[in-house]
This record gives C-alpha cells, structure tokens and sequence, in this order.
C-alpha cells in the first residue's frame, strides 16, 4: 500500500557542510533534493560529478560559476548543472541564500546513493537526509 508522508525542510535536522553552508537532503527513488543555506563569506567549493543538477533559488542573490560562465540570481531563478561541469556558488549581497538542489538520475549505482538514508518506518521519525559521510554530494555547490 502507497502512503504519501509529508515533510517540511525547517523540521529536519541541518548539516554544517563547511563554514557557512548548511543542507538537508530529501530523496525518492530516484531523485536528490537538497536545500542549501549559504551564508555571506561562506568557503567556495568548485567541483563537478557524474550527474545532472538543477537548482532553484529560493531566497537571496547568488553567482553561480558553471564552466567558463557566471551567472546571477535571485528567487524563482533556474540553473541547470549539466554533468561533469565545474561549478560553485557564492551568495551575492547580505541576505542568506536558500537554494534548492534537485540531482537526478541519482542511480543506485553512484557511490552517494547508498549512503543516503532513506526512513521507511512507521515507528520512528521520518527524516530523510544526508549523512556526514556524503560529503561527495554537492549540497552548496559552492
């Protein structure tokens, strides 16, 4: 039997990636999100991975570096992150960027799915989240 469970980002708990980058990963099957909070002056991190990924800018203005372009954003902006691409964020003024993440596919072969948590029971809290040992995920991007 299908059962549908809601979850909100703000109930489930954060993880410091790095100074100034906090994430709470959520996944289905198939798919990765991952809401970010950057913090003005967070550390950078450019990389890239084997998949694809999109984000959406919820809060804030950010400069995204993808591959020799830099671009800027703010809420209700859409990037695509094609796979294999270097990247990074950086949050663009004072205000906190919320930025969400969306990778897909995530494959049950990539090495990040399998240490990702997934809470099917019914008997304890469903929280859905990246663990310390996903530091491979690109949460921030930056």
């Amino acid at each position: 039997m299908t059962q549908a469970h809601l979850y909100n980002w703000n109930s489930l708990p954060r993880e410091t990636v790095r100074k100034g980058v906090e994430r709470v990963g959520f996944r289905g099957d198939d798919t990765i999100c991952v809401m970010n909070w950057l913090t003005p002056g967070m550390d950078t991190n450019p990389h890239q991975h084997d998949f694809e990924q999109l984000v959406v800018i919820v809060q804030g203005r950010v400069r995204f570096h993808v591959g020799d372009d830099v671009v800027e954003g703010g809420p209700g902006s859409m990037i695509r992150i094609p796979p294999h691409v270097m990247h990074y964020a950086e949050p663009v003024g004072d205000e906190v960027v919320l930025n969400l993440d969306i990778f897909s596919p995530c494959g049950r072969t990539t090495s990040i799915w399998s240490r990702i948590r997934r809470t099917n029971s019914h008997d304890r809290p469903a929280r859905h989240r990246i663990g310390n040992a996903c530091q491979k995920l690109p949460a921030a991007l930056a």
